[in-house]
């Protein structure tokens, strides 16, 4: 019982300190990740930046620990889930003792309702809060939005300004067989209605390693987000940002290094997503709040800048579109909504 109140007290002081945001779900594929024993683990991830696990190729349900190995999740005695001691592996590598264990569990084990219960109200507060300061980026005509790229202590940013410029602006993209940039997109969705410039600063580095700003337990995102723009604002204007003149900037948007956690990134990686600074930051004369962001390159290994997709869903919030996936966990998160057909469900 006490592991399993420290893990929902860390859960809902985790989830209220992220302002309010929406998010990107988990990449639907198989993930790999290296254990600290050298073994490397299959598993498919769930959730969202609010709340996430992640399960085995055969089903048993499984979280990071503290020193960030998927462990397998056990019931307590009030029918909680809570962390065992026992490394996940993959079937064929696991050992007579695993087996043992394993033949006490069941396959696809979920929270408890008392549990869920606790992580939604959380959830229900910073969404009632960002409903209150949400302010809509224009979605038709010419519109400007400014994206910053920022590195950590401990993670450099690899691709170059001129790369996202083109990832963003360029007519056409095709790089690594992409099939268009940010613009196209919002350009062939809109039917030419909405035509998005993005200019692009940096990379910079932030003044930490990436910890500080991703773990799930004490991540503090909004706090690269405002070093991001300080960095910034030596370089950018922010005033030409503020395309309906309201005296906010509408957005700004942030790749920072590295991977996302949605896509089996790090635990101390950041999830993408939208979200708003409390207080708002003020430059050139206009206040800065609305932001998303989203990882540097795709997938969890290798050195692909990322894909159009995540960056489409997290600005989509930022026009107000809203997720069309499983958010309150009624479906034990794995409800698909409007699937690969829809930007903000399965199709980012």
């Amino acid at each position: 019982m006490r592991q399993l109140m420290k893990l929902l007290l860390l859960t809902f002081v985790w989830v209220s300190s992220l302002n309010s945001l929406m998010a990107v779900p988990a990449y639907p594929g198989i993930i790999q990740k290296t254990q600290s024993d050298g073994t490397t683990l299959n598993y498919y991830l769930f959730g969202d930046e609010y709340f996430s696990w992640a399960r085995t190729t055969d089903g048993y349900t499984i979280k990071h620990n503290t020193v960030g190995d998927y462990v397998y999740m056990i019931k307590d005695i009030d029918g909680d889930l809570v962390l065992s001691e026992v490394i996940a592996h993959d079937p064929e590598s696991r050992s007579d003792a695993e087996l043992l264990f394993l033949s006490t569990l069941e396959t696809e084990m979920f929270y408890s309702k008392e549990q869920m219960a606790i992580v939604q109200q959380a959830i229900a507060i910073r969404k009632a809060e960002d409903e209150k300061a949400s302010r809509a980026f224009p979605t038709t005509g010419n519109r400007k939005l400014i994206c910053i790229l920022i590195g950590f202590q401990d993670r450099a940013f690899v691709k170059t300004q001129a790369e996202f410029n083109a990832l963003f602006n360029q007519v056409g993209y095709s790089t690594g067989g992409a099939t268009g940039s940010v613009k196209d997109y919002y350009l062939e969705s809109s039917y030419n209605q909405f035509n998005l410039t993005v200019d692009v600063a940096g990379p910079y580095v932030a003044s930490r390693n990436m910890a500080y700003y991703g773990s799930n337990t004490s991540g503090n995102p909004s706090a690269l987000v405002r070093e991001a723009i300080n960095l910034a604002d030596p370089h950018v204007n922010f005033a030409e940002y503020d395309n309906d003149n309201d005296g906010y900037v509408d957005a700004v948007y942030i790749i920072f290094a590295g991977y996302g956690e949605e896509a089996g990134g790090p635990a101390d990686a950041i999830w993408s997503h939208a979200s708003s600074l409390y207080p708002a930051v003020y430059k050139d004369g206009k206040y800065i709040s609305r932001y998303s962001c989203s990882p540097e390159l795709r997938g969890s290994y290798g050195q692909n800048i990322t894909n159009i997709g995540v960056i489409c869903h997290e600005f989509g919030h930022v026009l107000g579109a809203p997720d069309y996936y499983d958010t309150d966990y009624e479906t034990g998160g794995q409800y698909s909504g409007t699937g690969d057909w829809d930007m903000m469900a399965g199709g980012s």
